[in-house]
């Protein structure tokens, strides 16, 4: 028979199809268990929903009013995801089923372009590569979720293939066209493209001059574009307030004490340290320069450029912007290809490699693996059939409802206008939007902050859900307050 190391060799291509064929029978069946609904995914799903519905470009979802131009963001998503869901519905499988597209699409691009590029020669190298993207905790906690990030992983990937490909008018073009697409994709992406620019520039041989410039120069069209749209729907203000990265919005949101450099730098440092993802790319950039150190291969090169390209992203986000566990993959992408691109390396002790390929399946574990057994053993808790079954027996086709954001996905089928426990909804709502709300499903604390800012007497009517506690708590990780994933009451108004 076979040994392992032999199938990974002689057959990497079968292994990566069998593998992302399981990988998405796994997802697409656990898609009504995990990840459990919560607010950052109705804010970035909720403007898509609704443009694909017909009824505008706006959200209630943040801090903005029914029918106001939405500004929270860069647009790129909600459109992308207003189009997927013309196609599979804007269910809850529907809407979050296209991250698990682009990250599949995302991961072949990104092999492509480490094969043209000669990032990583080894076809073995490739298919480890393959599994950190697919499995890795920084990768698996866009994907299990309606982010941005997604898209983000899939502009870069499809900057590096573009990258490989000859010298051409055509190249100019496509690196026009990048440059709008990652100015209004996500501004994470937006500084590590700042990062990347300034590397290539340092380090190659041959300076990408022109590449870079039509990259630029698009970024800057993207932009101009955006303002002149955002200030024609008189939103620009709203937009740069709500991206000020030490505004009192901002602030709020990441609930710091105040939106100062001092409050983001204390926060960047706890988000490192405290979380796994965090600790996850420190573990990663020391694995890789561990390799590093033993190997005496020509690509140490690359792997160096991908060490040095992923401190400076990491510390231009540190410094200037919060660090949130969601953008970890901005450091774990270029450590990924570093490692990869030296694990075919034969001229270092067996020991060394055996130590690392230790490191890289436990870097894998603790990501996708580690999160879907922990919805299998929290199968029951997690099960959102329920939530299903309450809004649509307490819910009439056309009303108005302020409802949890857990609820979101069948409210929105039924109700013609949702709000949310949001400053938007409590400050910046009309009193006569406010006035036609006639359904509260809400978490059972919510009821004070409806009666005081959206007013009215309200019953409770007796229909609620409550999920069975989860068996566990992870290592005392899980707050009192998500102590049941789903907690939901119904009020009726009665005045």
């Amino acid at each position: 028979m076979l040994r392992l190391n032999q199938w990974v060799m002689i057959y990497p291509k079968t292994l990566i199809f069998l593998g992302i064929t399981l990988f998405i029978l796994i997802n697409v069946m656990t898609l009504g268990h995990a990840p459990i609904v919560h607010f950052r995914d109705i804010a970035h799903s909720d403007t898509g929903v609704n443009l694909y519905m017909g009824n505008g470009f706006y959200s209630t979802s943040l801090n903005q009013i029914r029918g106001e131009f939405w500004s929270n963001h860069l647009p790129l998503y909600p459109v992308l995801l207003a189009g997927w869901c013309h196609l599979f519905g804007s269910s809850l499988n529907g809407v979050f089923s296209l991250n698990i597209a682009l990250i599949i699409l995302s991961v072949f691009v990104l092999i492509m372009a480490v094969r043209r590029l000669g990032l990583i020669k080894s076809s073995k190298g490739r298919l480890y590569f393959s599994f950190l993207m697919l499995l890795g905790p920084s990768v698996a906690v866009a994907y299990r979720s309606i982010t941005y990030e997604c898209l983000g992983i899939l502009v870069i990937a499809l900057a590096l293939y573009v990258f490989s490909i000859t010298p051409h008018r055509l190249k100019y073009l496509l690196f026009f066209i990048l440059g709008i697409l990652f100015s209004i994709t996500t501004l994470y992406v937006i500084l590590a493209a700042i990062v990347w620019s300034l590397i290539v520039l340092l380090f190659l041989k041959e300076k990408p001059i022109k590449e870079i410039l039509s990259f630029g120069l698009g970024g800057l069209c993207g932009w101009g574009v955006l303002i002149i749209l955002y200030a024609h729907y008189h939103v620009l203000d709203h937009f740069f307030f709500h991206i000020g990265v030490f505004s009192e919005e901002y602030a709020t949101l990441l609930h710091l004490k105040k939106g100062t450099w001092l409050s983001t730098i204390h926060h960047n440092l706890t988000t490192i340290f405290l979380t796994r993802y965090g600790l996850i790319s420190v573990f990663l950039a020391l694995l890789t320069g561990f390799l590093l150190y033993f190997s005496r291969d020509n690509r140490s090169q690359v792997t160096k450029v991908c060490l040095m390209g992923a401190g400076l992203s990491f510390l231009a986000q540190f410094l200037l912007a919060p660090v949130m566990h969601y953008y970890f993959y901005l450091v774990f992408i270029p450590l990924s290809i570093g490692l990869c691109s030296l694990l075919s390396d034969q001229n270092r002790p067996s020991w060394v490699h055996n130590t690392v390929l230790i490191g890289t399946i436990l870097v894998c574990l603790v990501g996708w693996p580690l999160r879907m057994a922990i919805v299998a053993l929290e199968w029951q808790s997690r099960d959102y059939q329920p939530v299903r079954d309450l809004v649509s027996q307490n819910i009439r086709p056309g009303e108005w409802v302020f409802c949890d954001f857990s609820a979101y996905f069948p409210a929105k089928k039924i109700a013609n206008e949702l709000f949310f426990p949001t400053r938007g909804t409590y400050y910046r709502a009309t009193q006569s939007d406010k006035q036609k709300i006639t359904t509260c499903i809400i978490h059972p604390e919510d009821i004070d902050d409806v009666r005081t800012h959206i007013g009215g007497s309200w019953k409770k009517i007796g229909a609620a859900y409550k999920s069975p506690p989860p068996p566990f708590n992870w290592f005392g990780l899980r707050s009192s307050h998500a102590s049941h994933l789903y907690d939901l009451v119904v009020y009726k108004r009665v005045d």
